[in-house]
């Protein structure tokens, strides 16, 4: 509540409890010394004194915007609800420094696998970009996987998935057949067009189970059904190709799901802020997984050089 007017300062006064001068004369006692001189000086007292707050009574019991208080009282009364709001503040901001704490902790919970995937420092920029996304958007990432390319386990010569993490049971390898999107569903849709998409119901706050949806990040609406093996109350659903750097090829995805119904922001600058705190969070996810697994890496960077060959020649 601000204190401008003398209505402003009743209404403060009475909703502190502070009715009579004494009350008030007590609570100024329990502020820092250097404000209490300050105030008993404009009071024209060398120290405080509960009788030096003329008009107390009168004023806080009136109904009338009009009455006026003496100058001193006045001035007193506004420093000290001064550093009572700062005090407010002061705890707001101590507050919001805690909520921020419980939920990088929460996030950090969350999906402690993934943190095997990467480095240190990985971990930390993935966290605060997570917490980020949700702070900025007011949705909350329940669930996370990371599909990978296999090809050493292909038989028909097939591009073949398999899950590398998961912060939920019940996952399963897929096997993803070439120029193939239809009934696989939308994270092989990604896969095979290696393009990031941003789903959700095409009707507002419904779940994706066997839904029509629609991608915010391209508007368009002609995608493969959701498919999940795990939970069909899940509103929203973010998957990012994991690219080599240098190469346009993707050797996988990373996704994220939320019970929150949430589209992308309509600005276009925050949709693209938005984009690119995941893409980030992919690269560093493909960075760390290419660093650790270097024979998956030669493997994979070596079938997609093939790829490319073959598609020159055509």
């Amino acid at each position: 509540m601000k204190v401008n007017t003398y209505n402003d300062l009743r209404e403060r006064i009475k909703a502190e409890g502070y009715r009579t001068k004494t009350q008030f004369y007590n609570y100024v006692k329990t502020l820092p010394d250097t404000i209490q001189e300050y105030i008993a000086g404009q009071l024209g007292a060398e120290k405080l004194d509960a009788n030096k707050f003329k008009s107390w009574s009168s004023f806080v019991n009136s109904d009338s915007g009009t009455d006026r208080l003496n100058s001193g009282t006045w001035a007193a009364m506004l420093i000290a609800f001064s550093h009572l709001l700062y005090t407010e503040v002061e705890k707001a901001e101590e507050n919001t420094q805690l909520t921020e704490l419980e939920d990088i902790e929460k996030i950090e919970k969350r999906f402690e696998g993934l943190w095997n995937l990467v480095s240190t420092n990985g971990k930390q920029e993935i966290i605060k970009l997570l917490h980020a996304i949700q702070t900025k958007l007011e949705i909350t990432l329940e669930y996370c996987e990371i599909q990978l390319e296999e090809r050493e386990k292909n038989d028909n010569k097939e591009r073949c998935l398999y899950t590398e993490y998961a912060n939920c049971k019940g996952q399963i390898g897929v096997r993803v057949k070439k120029h193939r999107t239809d009934g696989v569903g939308v994270s092989l849709y990604v896969f095979e067009n290696n393009i990031p998409v941003w789903v959700n119901n095409i009707e507002e706050g419904q779940t994706l189970y066997d839904a029509k949806l629609i991608d915010s990040w391209s508007g368009m609406t002609d995608l493969p059904k959701y498919w999940d093996a795990v939970n069909r109350h899940f509103k929203t659903y973010i998957v990012i190709p994991l690219v080599f750097k240098g190469l346009y090829s993707n050797f996988g995805f990373i996704s994220f799901e939320s019970y929150d119904y949430k589209r992308m922001p309509d600005d276009p600058k925050e949709e693209e802020y938005i984009k690119s705190l995941f893409n980030r969070i992919a690269e560093i996810v493909a960075d760390n997984i290419i660093t650790r697994k270097t024979k998956l890496t030669v493997k994979l960077v070596n079938q997609h050089l093939l790829n490319i060959h073959r598609s020159a020649k055509r």
